[in-house]
């Protein structure tokens, strides 16, 4: 296999508008440099759209202010691996990717390890002999879902015909040849039955209610007499009020004036009352008792009129009808009579009684006190009743005979069992309807989609036994390494048990437990109480954590020396101590697989790092994500060293350059540091008399004045020179107000220049 030797074309991919000015050369191992925010991430996300021929990782990286198309170029070995309109072409070398997005997929994200990443993570970890049975089993489970399906639909097709009767029973019904006369001849008999049950459902004739009026209340009215009320008064009052109106409210208008007389006197004239013989009838005629008695006499005509209500004789004359309907009715299947009620004479019985009441009322609402009725009438009104009720019982006799014949009728009726009748002729039509054409055609694909199905179950119940027994295997041995890897890196952690489940269902997924200080740790979720993954593991132990699944996979990998590994920033987050065992693992990575592509914005560790493979004999190329025109991005060489330089380094180069005659600084760039490249030399030459900070007049004056045993007198004697150069050079420091105006001479700056040199290299200014 062969890795990736030129990458020549990074177009409208993220910042890189132009990301290739000139074409990239690629080596065994590849240190990429770049700030954060300058495109890292995007080119990674390249060679990851690369890997995995997956157009829409490439697609959510489009430049933004980009009116074009996406291209990238590369070449694998001397072959042309290209994106164009949207597609990979060409032989892609397998490459594997760790960055965010192989984190976030496979480990965790923020303080959580979700479900779909422990599925993600089984797949990285199983490697294609795996993959390929895990495959083999999701299609099986898709071809036994097909197989279900059909059997679904064919036993939806049964299910329409077979009624109430299981699909085991349905399918057990035996062919008939008799079954088109069974079938008649069964109809046939549910026919008469269903209609003897219809004659059973008959209602049988009515019985009328004795006829007994509660008269008591009507009787005792009429009867009523008040001893108390004088007659004398009476008639002494009805004289006064004849002679005085004849308006029949005028007695009302007195009866209602004797509750006014509360004094001794006349209301009207002022006259004692006492004595007046007329007002003593009006006190007798007008009492309470008499008034009640008057009331009760008012009602009793309505009293009549509801007690004897023609609604009785009504009620009579309903249940009479709809009996001779009903005998005419019957009238098909037995012989009887409707027996006669004149119920015209019950009327007319009915309106005597009430007449004879009306009248006695009558007299008694013109003379209340009298008593009128007695027993005599009682008795005589109490048998007109019993004529009315004669008459009805001789049909309330006939009509129970008439029942007792349609109850013996019905009785023989009941024999017949309409039910049974039915059930016959439901199973024959389910018995027909078993051998149709589409029926029998039904349960043949009913019985081939169970029989696939099950052979399907049978080859998938294989094949995940083997996929369970590698996938324990497998596990198992990459604990160790995970174990292993972690260990290198210093980790106070590792993995205490790691196997596979179905939890859930469906997809298989690893779970694992943490083990710190020797106590096993749940992963547990987001705001899960007690130790978890999400408490006890800080951001540089999750990312050692993911690194290491990572760098294990790939030592378990039996292709490992044809792999192309791209790793994006794998000392984000890292102390001192883990980068440093990161630095050693990627040495080895280096050396073992096929190529090595490191991007980092610290150009410190890729500086320490390409310092090691070089030791190793690992040929590196170092490039760098630069900032150019519009803020866009585009790789170009990259000088670690340059980068990593301190700024007392950054001003001694610029100095010898100018110096020497090679540099590309101008004057007044090189005459604004002079004076700070003296004053950090001092700092370094005496570091307990110089302090930070400390400018170069305040450390000639220390020069000036120091006593024979400070080190800084050994500047005594060319304390002369010194001044000078701090005279010429304190003109151009930013601290002077003409820093950027004063004129300046070449041949002059470069005196200096070399005096300054010379003070670092010898000790003096000559």
């Amino acid at each position: 296999m062969v890795g990736f030797s030129k990458l020549h074309t990074l177009v409208n991919v993220g910042l890189f508008r132009e990301g290739t000015p000139q074409a990239v050369p690629f080596k065994k191992a590849n240190l990429i440099y770049g700030e954060n925010g300058r495109g890292k991430s995007t080119l990674t996300s390249v060679f990851r759209s690369c890997a995995e021929n997956d157009a829409a990782i490439l697609a959510a990286k489009k430049t933004l202010d980009a009116g074009g198309k996406i291209r990238v170029g590369m070449i694998a070995g001397t072959s042309p691996v290209k994106f164009e309109d949207g597609v990979w072409s060409g032989p892609i070398p397998t490459t594997v990717v760790f960055d965010s997005e192989f984190v976030e997929r496979n480990v965790y994200t923020g303080q959580e390890v979700r479900a779909e990443q422990r599925q993600s993570l089984l797949e990285f970890v199983l490697g294609d002999t795996a993959v390929a049975l895990k495959q083999e089993v999701d299609r099986l489970t898709s071809q036994g879902i097909e197989a279900a399906k059909r059997k679904s639909a064919a036993e939806g097709v049964l299910t329409a015909y077979r009624g109430v009767l299981s699909l085991a029973d349905f399918r057990a019904l035996p062919k008939n040849e008799n079954l088109t006369d069974e079938l008649e001849s069964a109809k046939n008999r549910v026919a008469v039955a269903r209609q003897q049950t219809g004659i059973l459902k008959r209602p049988n004739l009515s019985l009328l209610d004795a006829f007994a009026p509660n008269l008591d209340p009507i009787f005792g009215i009429l009867e009523k007499s008040l001893s108390g009320i004088q007659q004398a008064a009476e008639v002494t009052v009805h004289a006064h009020i004849q002679s005085i109106s004849k308006s029949t409210g005028f007695e009302s208008w007195i009866a209602q004036g004797q509750d006014y007389l509360d004094t001794a006197d006349c209301p009207f004239c002022g006259q004692e009352l006492d004595g007046v013989e007329l007002l003593k009838a009006y006190q007798s005629y007008f009492n309470a008792e008499y008034k009640f008695l008057k009331t009760e006499v008012a009602t009793l005509r309505g009293l009549i009129d509801r007690t004897l209500s023609d609604s009785v004789i009504a009620n009579v004359q309903k249940i009479y009808e709809a009996n001779a309907e009903r005998v005419t009715a019957w009238s098909d299947q037995l012989q009887i009579e409707h027996a006669q009620l004149d119920v015209g004479a019950l009327s007319n019985i009915l309106d005597e009684i009430r007449h004879e009441l009306h009248e006695k009322a009558a007299s008694k609402l013109s003379a209340p006190l009298d008593a009128f009725g007695g027993a005599a009438f009682r008795s005589q009104i109490k048998e007109r009743i019993k004529n009315i009720n004669a008459n009805a019982d001789a049909y309330v006799q006939a009509v129970r005979v008439t029942n007792e014949a349609i109850a013996a009728f019905k009785e023989k009726l009941a024999g017949t069992e309409v039910a049974q009748l039915e059930s016959l002729i439901k199973r024959l039509e389910l018995q027909d309807a078993r051998h149709k054409p589409e029926v029998l055609n039904a349960f043949a694909e009913f019985d081939a989609a169970d029989l696939l199905r099950k052979a399907i179950d049978k080859q998938k119940t294989d094949k995940r036994g083997e996929l369970d027994a590698l996938m324990e295997r497998t596990l198992a041995d990459y604990r160790a390494v995970i174990n292993a890897w972690l260990s290198k890196f210093g980790a106070s952690f590792s993995i205490g048990d790691m196997k596979a489940n179905y939890q859930g269902g469906g997809l298989p997924r690893t779970e694992y437990v943490l083990s710190i200080r020797g106590q096993p740790v749940e992963l547990g979720h987001r705001g899960a109480e007690g130790p978890s993954f999400a408490n006890c593991l800080s951001e540089g132990d999750k990312r050692t954590l993911a690194f290491s699944f990572f760098m294990a996979r790939i030592y378990q990998r039996p292709d490992r020396a044809d792999l192309v590994v791209v790793i994006d920033d794998p000392v984000s987050s890292l102390d001192k101590h883990r980068r440093g065992k990161t630095k050693s693992a990627l040495g080895k990575l280096a050396t073992d697989v096929e190529q090595l592509f490191v991007l980092s914005h610290d150009a410190y560790f890729l500086r320490d790092l390409a310092k090691l493979f070089g030791k190793i004999g690992v040929e590196t190329v170092v490039n760098e994500v630069a900032m150019v025109q519009h803020e866009y991005s585009a790789i170009e060489e990259c000088d670690l060293d340059a980068i990593c330089s301190s700024a007392y380094y950054h001003h001694y180069v610029l100095v010898q350059e100018f110096a020497d005659g090679t540099g590309e600084a101008t004057p007044r760039e090189v005459s604004k540091v002079l004076r700070v490249l003296v004053e950090g030399h001092l700092r370094r030459r005496f570091p307990k008399h110089v302090n930070d900070g400390v400018p170069l007049g305040v450390i000639l004056t220390s020069i000036k004045n120091a006593p024979v045993e400070n080190p800084l007198s050994h500047l005594q004697a060319i304390q002369h020179e010194l001044d000078d150069f701090n005279d010429y050079s304190s003109q151009y420091h930013h601290d002077s107000p003409n820093a950027d105006t004063e004129a300046i001479s070449n041949t002059e700056l470069r005196v200096y220049a070399k005096q300054a040199l010379s003070l670092i290299h010898t000790g003096s200014l000559h």
